[in-house]
């Protein structure tokens, strides 16, 4: 677009400024998610904001702003995604439940690893819908959560298939990517190494060991599902 009504030399330099501008908007999103998740889960107002911030202003988010990575594209993704099973769990509406694994898709779509997180959820939303006696909404509820992930599915095979030639290539192990890492020397690099540690780049991080007793003890079952994702996106990442 910008090619076509502006001059050549500064059609380049607008494509930049737009692009540059991607995951700025996509963090500033993902920052007013986290102030609703934080609303909804019961805290103050104030604290919302607070752990918002330190999101937006605290972490890595905020280099990864400035860059086109698919990282906070994906996380957003994520996150809405968990966002919406918890407003399932609280309203046990099926439209949550779409929305959560339409998220999902999108989040694989962003990046393939993101499938890891369709056991962890679905277990959490199971578990929820058995713990309050539903069983007959069992149906209902796995097919308004795994219809979209089925769609975009069948969306990224069709797209390897035509690229790579192959359904289940991804392109990684074109690349020579695998899981061949040997998996506490992935651990360590991942949170203690001083190129990627994410307690180095993560400082705020540290204060989660003093927040986390009580978190579980407040809200046990979100506790489990945050570091099942952790662990679980940990464990892949260090491999």
């Amino acid at each position: 677009l910008a090619s076509k009504v502006l001059p050549a030399k500064y059609a380049g330099y607008a494509t930049m400024f737009a692009v540059s501008l991607f995951n700025a908007a996509v963090t500033a999103l993902t920052c007013l998610l986290i102030f609703l998740f934080g609303q909804k889960l019961g805290y103050s107002t104030k604290v919302s904001i607070f752990l918002s911030l330190i999101y937006g202003l605290g972490t890595m988010a905020w280099p990864y702003a400035k860059e086109f990575f698919s990282e906070p594209l994906a996380g957003l993704f994520i996150l809405f995604a968990v966002f919406s099973a918890y407003c399932h769990k609280i309203e046990r509406s099926n439209t949550w439940l779409f929305l959560s694994g339409l998220a999902i898709g999108m989040a694989m779509a962003t990046r393939l690893t993101a499938v890891i997180l369709v056991p962890i959820l679905g277990l959490y939303i199971l578990l929820n819908i058995l713990k309050e006696g539903e069983k007959q909404r069992l149906i209902g509820a796995a097919l308004s959560f795994l219809f979209p992930i089925a769609i975009f599915f069948l969306f990224i095979g069709w797209y390897n298939l035509v690229r790579f030639g192959s359904f289940l290539e991804s392109g990684y192990g074109i690349e020579g990517e695998g899981f061949t890492n040997p998996l506490f020397k992935g651990i360590y690099g991942l949170l203690l190494s001083p190129g990627k540690s994410l307690f180095l780049y993560n400082p705020i991080l540290f204060l989660s060991f003093f927040g986390i007793a009580s978190f579980f003890r407040n809200q046990k079952s979100e506790a489990i599902l945050f570091l099942s994702i952790i662990v679980s996106n940990i464990l892949l990442y260090s491999k």
